[in-house]
């Protein structure tokens, strides 16, 4: 379940949308699941500039240009204060460590479980201080966009029934230095199959996809409940192996009889029905 992003009022209406590609936004929902307590990572991607035709029956055809923020990528940094201390002051030189030589800085995020999604001071405090960053060049070309990104994602249980809820907001600091809710778009997910076609824009390249999809394999892959149905399915191989082999043998045997059995009916076919003193040659 999500908001996919609430509507902004038009007086404060960001110029750019935000959108994520399904496979990233389903990792990312993949580390809800998988994390214990608060954890904090970093978004990467670029912005993406890409001209929208519109059409009008009563007009000539307009095209514009329209820019988006692309989320391509992220990183889990840790627990809260990962990366800035207690006073909400950024490390920067930590901050370089978590940032590929071919990653561009779009915001951050923070998971947290049964909250609402609405930023709290301490993570104003921060993202006000990656907005200075940003301003002052302070990651050079590290930085995809001059205005941060900062995502919240959150599970919510229910504890009478074992429904699992999932629900994120992503969030841009408007001119009044506000956070507000950004409008989301989720490829191959909000559009039909027709609409998406024509309005088809790469938001991930496949060395970020790989390693979006990875980022979470390590921890997913060494989990007990993993490696207990990678023993069961090891074993259900080495069962079908072995029921292959028997099949084998079988055809095999089904083969030889079919041939016996041909040779019968030739051996009973040169018997004369007509002639008693016919005596038979036993089969070759």
């Amino acid at each position: 379940q999500s908001t996919w992003g609430e509507s902004i009022p038009s007086y404060e209406k960001m110029e750019r949308e935000v959108t994520v590609a399904g496979p990233t936004l389903a990792s990312l929902i993949w580390e809800v699941c998988s994390t214990h307590g608060n954890t904090e990572g970093l978004l990467f991607g670029k912005l993406l500039t890409h001209s929208v035709r519109t059409v009008d029956d009563s007009e000539p055809q307009v095209e514009s240009q329209k820019t988006s923020v692309a989320v391509q990528n992220f990183l889990i940094t840790g627990s809260p204060f990962s990366f800035y201390n207690s006073a909400c002051h950024v490390d920067v030189v930590k901050l370089r460590t978590f940032i590929g030589h071919d990653q561009k800085l779009l915001g951050w995020f923070s998971i947290r479980r049964n909250t609402t999604l609405q930023p709290s001071f301490r993570e104003h405090a921060v993202h006000k201080q990656l907005e200075l960053l940003a301003l002052s060049n302070a990651l050079g070309d590290k930085m995809a966009d001059s205005k941060m990104l900062f995502g919240i994602f959150t599970s919510l249980e229910a504890p009478t029934t074992p429904l699992h809820t999932f629900d994120y907001k992503f969030f841009k600091q408007s001119n009044s230095g506000s956070l507000l809710a950004a409008n989301v778009t989720v490829n191959n997910l909000m559009l039909s199959s027709h609409g998406e076609y024509n309005e088809l824009i790469s938001t991930v390249t496949p060395t970020a996809l790989h390693s979006s999809l990875t980022n979470s394999k390590a921890d997913f892959t060494h989990t007990p409940a993993i490696q207990g149905l990678e023993h069961t399915f090891d074993s259900n191989i080495g069962y079908l192996q072995q029921l292959a082999d028997k099949i084998r043998i079988l055809e095999s045997e089904l083969r030889r009889k079919a041939y016996e059995n041909l040779k019968l009916k030739d051996f009973l076919a040169e018997e004369p029905a007509s002639d008693p003193s016919y005596t038979p040659r036993a089969p070759m």
